[in-house]
């Protein structure tokens, strides 16, 4: 037997700081030992771009294909033991309810970029400044250099010199 749901939903799992929404279809199908939850959700989450620190959404695409193991006998009541392989997450409740929010929540952690932009052409802040260069223009780079690459600058000059001549 199988069911396709829609979700389409903010979520925030307990323990975490900041939520996000997700949705997709995700197909239920009832095995011998439990319920075989697959699809595929896109999810969005509040970040900071890594370039300027403005906040941003990140997106991402995740696929769920995992198996969820009741606890508790829907004829009998009686608790069924778990597999010993088992994810937490991956549990229906004693009021036998499945909910793949946490699910959800580890495959958007894993997806998510190392380093969230705001969009791909962002430019950044300023090094010097601090200014958001997305915003503003400034003149530091055109008036300042790094002191450490100072002997470097003077070689690359010497070296262009010499061979131009």
């Amino acid at each position: 037997m199988k069911q396709n749901f829609h979700v389409n939903a903010p979520f925030l799992p307990e323990d975490k700081s900041t939520g996000g929404h997700v949705n997709g279809v995700v197909s239920l199908t009832r095995t011998d030992i439990g319920i075989w939850v697959h699809g595929t959700l896109n999810s969005s989450i509040a970040t900071s771009c890594s370039r300027c620190l403005e906040e941003s959404l990140a997106r991402v695409s995740i696929e769920i294909n995992d198996v969820y193991y009741p606890k508790i006998d829907v004829t009998t009541g009686s608790a069924i033991p778990m597999p010993t392989d088992t994810n937490i997450s991956c549990v229906i409740d004693s009021q036998h309810m499945l909910d793949i929010t946490d699910v959800a929540w580890e495959h958007t952690m894993v997806g998510m970029p190392m380093k969230p932009l705001c969009n791909p052409s962002c430019f950044g802040l300023c090094s010097y400044c601090g200014i958001n260069l997305n915003y503003e223009n400034c003149s530091c780079k055109d008036n300042q250099v790094d002191p450490k690459w100072v002997s470097l600058l003077k070689y690359i000059s010497s070296t262009e010199k010499a061979h131009k001549s």
